[in-house]
Parts: C-alpha cells; sequence; structure tokens
C-alpha cells in the first residue's frame, strides 16, 4: 500500500439552474482526476444542487421563495444523484468527498 495519496480539490461552478447539469460536471471533474490518478477529491460546501449564496445577499424576510427552490432541488440521501457519484467513485477507484443539501422528508 503506497503512503502517498494524491488529491484534488474542485473549484468549478454549480449549474444553478439545474442539479443533473452540476451532477454532470461532477462526474466530469471524477474522471478527469481518475485519470490523473487521484485517489481523493474534494468538492466544495454543499455543492449539489448549490450553496445558498442567497442568505448572504436578501434579508430573511425575502428568502423564502429561494429557500423552496434550494428544498426542491435539495438531494435524496441514497438516490439518483448519490448513487451516480457512488458509481463514477468505484469506476475511478477513488474516495470522493461532496457536500450536499439533503432533502429529509419535505425539508433540508
Amino acid at each position: 500500500m503506497s503512503r502517498i495519496v494524491r488529491a484534488a480539490a474542485v473549484q468549478i461552478a454549480p449549474d444553478f439552474e439545474n442539479v443533473d447539469g452540476t451532477l454532470n460536471r461532477v462526474c466530469a471533474a471524477i474522471d478527469e482526476a481518475g485519470a490523473k490518478g487521484v485517489q481523493l477529491i474534494v468538492f466544495p460546501e454543499t455543492f449539489l444542487p448549490y450553496y445558498p449564496y442567497f442568505s448572504f445577499v436578501q434579508p430573511p424576510v425575502l428568502q423564502g421563495p429561494a429557500h423552496i427552490r434550494l428544498m426542491e432541488r435539495a438531494v435524496v440521501v441514497p438516490g439518483p444523484v448519490t448513487l451516480a457519484v457512488a458509481e463514477r467513485a468505484r469506476a475511478n477507484n477513488m474516495v470522493v468527498v461532496l457536500g450536499v443539501n439533503e432533502r429529509d422528508h419535505g425539508s433540508l
């Protein structure tokens, strides 16, 4: 067993309009890193579906619609998104650290 682990920190933009678009970017980054021998890849905090930037730029009283959109796009764990990421990780023999906004019984 190697004592050196090749790691990668990913800095890419999510697709704010489409969870599948962000998932495609994640899978492409995993495949690209895998081709370079990366064993551990780390994505930004709550990357899927996206980080709730609105919480920093809007007053709380105006955030309701943005929170609803985020909840509608949030990731179900386990679910299709996590299964797709796990499949790419397995195919590339890689550990993936990927933060998500998780939907759990109708809330975040």
